[in-house]
């Protein structure tokens, strides 16, 4: 009988540790990804520029992204946008070079599949010496899309 019952406690420790273990996985997958462009505040003409994602999953930063691909077009002309390949920097970092030839407001989309989901943000920003006109239209952008103050950082969800 002892035997028996030091089979059915082992068997049952056995069984609920792989349920808690199969319980943490799931949490982690499941947790939404979250994507932050980072652009500089000032992005000069005819120079190379960083332009990034932070790529987070919960508390963890994600560096096996299946695809992080920047997506660039000058305003009002998306039909001639383009995609660039980010590259793994560092810590869940993706980074771009990228030169700028002509002054304006710009669009970046990064599209991020990571973790069995797709995330998109878009975000607005100026090349170059800004009008105050521009200035106004860019801010008016960044509303639209959902933020606000002078950071061009930017986040949004969008789940396979």
């Amino acid at each position: 009988m002892k035997f028996i019952m030091m089979t059915f406690l082992v068997s049952l420790s056995f069984l609920v540790a792989c349920n808690f273990g199969e319980d943490q996985a799931t949490s982690d997958s499941t947790e939404a990804i979250q994507v932050e462009i980072l652009i500089p505040g000032s992005i000069p003409l005819a120079k190379s520029t960083d332009l990034s994602v932070a790529i987070t999953q919960g508390a963890k930063t994600v560096k096996n992204a299946d695809e992080v691909i920047f997506e660039l077009w000058k305003e009002n002309d998306q039909d001639n946008s383009e995609r660039i390949e980010g590259k793994h920097e560092k810590d869940g970092l993706y980074n771009i070079e990228k030169n700028f030839e002509e002054e304006g407001i710009y669009y970046v989309q990064t599209h991020v599949t990571a973790k069995g989901m797709h995330v998109m943000p878009k975000l607005p920003f100026i090349v170059g010496t800004a009008s105050p006109e521009e200035i106004v239209k860019l801010e008016s952008e960044k509303q639209k899309l959902g933020q606000s103050g002078p950071d061009q950082n930017t986040s949004h969800e969008h789940h396979q």
